[in-house]
């Protein structure tokens, strides 16, 4: 039985060693070397990177549930602290991990919704 030949075709330490020749190559600021260069980095057709912006998914959730908070400044309490607000509270001032006491002060209007139970958000993960 004949074997039939391999292709040449480079692995992944391969192309993660092509990738950081420039880098080896005595460049001062290696963390511009591929780029100032412009020399695209090569990248896996087997490998994908996603990245999601979650910052305010309780929040996200919430106005989903219940509609009428969408346009309304809004914040997720847990235990005394406020763990995420949106993006209209936020520009009233409202930060992640604020006192709720704190958070009030800065927007009176703000609606707090208890997120303790975390099973809504799971699902909807």
């Amino acid at each position: 039985m004949v074997e039939p030949e391999e292709e040449d075709v480079p692995g992944e330490e391969e192309d993660f060693a092509r990738t950081m020749e420039p880098l080896k190559a005595g460049v001062a600021d290696s963390s511009r070397a591929v780029f100032d260069q412009g020399m695209p980095t090569p990248i896996s057709s087997s490998r994908v990177i996603v990245h999601v912006d979650l910052d305010c998914f309780y929040d996200q959730v919430e106005m989903i549930s219940n509609p009428e908070l969408k346009d309304k400044s809004l914040g997720v309490q847990q235990k005394y602290l406020v763990v995420t607000c949106n993006y209209e509270a936020r520009k009233l001032g409202v930060k992640k991990l604020m006192n709720v006491g704190d958070a009030k002060e800065k927007c009176p209007q703000l609606v707090l919704v208890n997120g303790e139970d975390l099973s809504r958000y799971r699902e909807m993960s």
